[in-house]
C-alpha cells in the first residue's frame, strides 16, 4: 500500500556537502530503529530514486528494484535537501499521473506543482539543526 512515484533530476552538491546533508539527514529525519543499519550514504536515505555521483552533480533516477513509494520521509528528504544544493531540479511522478518538482537554487528549495501524496504546494520546510 502507498503511493508510488517516479522521480528523476539532478542536483549540484559538492561531496562534502553530501557528507554534511547525510550526517544531518540520518539523524534528523529517520529514527535509528527505522533504518537497518546498512545506511551509509545520502543515497540510502530514498526509497524513491536510485542516486549516483557524477563530478558535483547528483543524478536521480527511478528506483525500477525497489518499491518507490512516497512517504512523509520522503517529503521531508527532498526539501531538506535545498539546504545543501547548489542547483538543480527534481521531478516526481505519482502514480495518477500527477507531476510536482523541486527547484534547488543558493541553498533554497521551491515546490512547482501540487505534491499528489498530500496535496501541497510548497515543500516541507526543514530547520537549522
Amino acid at each position: 500500500m502507498g503511493f508510488s512515484v517516479s522521480v528523476s533530476g539532478r542536483l549540484r552538491m559538492t561531496k562534502d556537502r553530501e557528507t554534511e546533508a547525510f550526517a544531518i539527514l540520518s539523524d534528523a529525519l529517520w529514527p535509528e530503529e527505522v533504518l537497518d543499519g546498512s545506511v551509509s550514504a545520502l543515497a540510502d536515505l530514498t526509497w524513491t530514486a536510485t542516486i549516483t555521483r557524477e563530478g558535483d552533480w547528483l543524478r536521480f533516477a527511478p528506483d525500477f528494484d525497489g518499491d518507490p513509494k512516497w512517504s512523509d520521509e520522503e517529503n521531508a528528504f527532498y526539501g531538506a535537501l535545498g539546504r545543501w544544493a547548489d542547483e538543480g531540479r527534481i521531478d516526481v511522478e505519482g502514480e495518477d499521473g500527477g507531476r510536482w518538482s523541486y527547484l534547488y537554487s543558493g541553498g533554497q528549495v521551491i515546490q512547482d506543482g501540487t505534491n499528489g501524496w498530500d496535496g501541497t504546494t510548497t515543500p516541507t520546510p526543514f530547520g537549522d539543526d
